[in-house]
């Protein structure tokens, strides 16, 4: 089952990253559907997949809305960001949504970086491309490597 779980996880999220990147938008079902299921799995599990109880994983959740929904409200993020970051915090808990977080900012600061530098290049973009970041992806990727990189020590996803 735990083998059955990790493939899905991760082809959900590579599914992310691959939409995000391409597109620029995440659909409800990527994000909401994902929210679902990881309530779901709390209330048959009792505990997240990584063994996260109910509770760190509903302080996840909202600690994920309460991270993002300034940006958006900013207009500097995306609501299938939010709602990402969402799922993320149902799904891994509090105490690995944080690493998760810190390192796709880092990420998307890599991106943004990349992009100025191909700008000072002449290299020309679509507009899209030019203006957003995908951030979505940027979390997703974090995700994958954090569980893949051995994340049960932050109690996360084992």
């Amino acid at each position: 089952m735990a083998s059955c779980l990790q493939a899905v996880l991760g082809l959900w999220a590579a599914a992310v990253v691959a939409w995000d990147l391409r597109r620029r938008r995440l659909p409800n079902v990527l994000t909401l559907g994902a929210a679902g299921v990881a309530a779901g799995w709390l209330l048959a599990a009792g505990a997240t997949p990584g063994g996260a109880s109910v509770g760190e994983a509903v302080a996840g959740g909202l600690l994920a809305l309460a991270l993002t929904l300034p940006t958006w409200l900013a207009g500097a993020m995306g609501g299938g960001d939010v709602k990402l970051a969402f799922a993320l915090g149902l799904l891994v808990g509090v105490r690995l949504l944080l690493p998760v977080l810190l390192l796709a900012s880092v990420l998307a600061g890599v991106w943004a970086a990349g992009v100025l530098l191909g700008r000072r290049l002449g290299r020309r973009r679509s507009s899209a491309q030019r203006r957003e970041v995908p951030f979505g992806a940027a979390m997703a990727f974090s995700f994958l490597l954090l569980w893949a990189g051995g994340a049960a020590a932050y109690g996360g996803l084992a």
